[in-house]
């Protein structure tokens, strides 16, 4: 089974870069826009990792935080272009400030990536 990433963020442009530069490289990658899309997406597969932009509308970054983490996805970044908002996750998830390259990330989700697949992304 490939290595799988749940990308949460708004923006759909940059969510659909990202997919076409992680499929790429052997993963399988799921969107969410909003904390209902992510919910369902995390309802419908286990993922190895989730990505969570924190400015989020309606200031859902933070609830979908929880939700990842009460639903045991083994990974979790949390990403925003705003530094403030990430300093209060220090220690509870990856923080990865905007922007980044899919490389970065990549490099990022490794461990949780090769916990329990077989793709073709390599730890850097």
């Amino acid at each position: 089974m490939a290595p799988s990433i749940l990308l949460i963020d708004a923006d759909a442009n940059f969510r659909r870069a990202l997919r076409v530069a992680l499929s790429l490289e052997g993963v399988a990658v799921g969107e969410a826009a909003t904390l209902e899309e992510a919910h369902c997406a995390m309802q419908q597969r286990r993922w190895d990792c989730a990505v969570v932009d924190l400015l989020l509308p309606c200031g859902e970054g933070p609830r979908v935080v929880e939700l990842v983490r009460s639903r045991g996805a083994p990974g979790l970044i949390a990403c925003s272009a705003h530094v403030e908002l990430l300093a209060p996750l220090e220690g509870r998830a990856i923080l990865l400030e905007k922007p980044f390259s899919p490389a970065s990330l990549l490099a990022c989700a490794a461990r949780f990536l090769h916990a329990g697949s077989r793709g073709r992304v390599e730890p850097n």
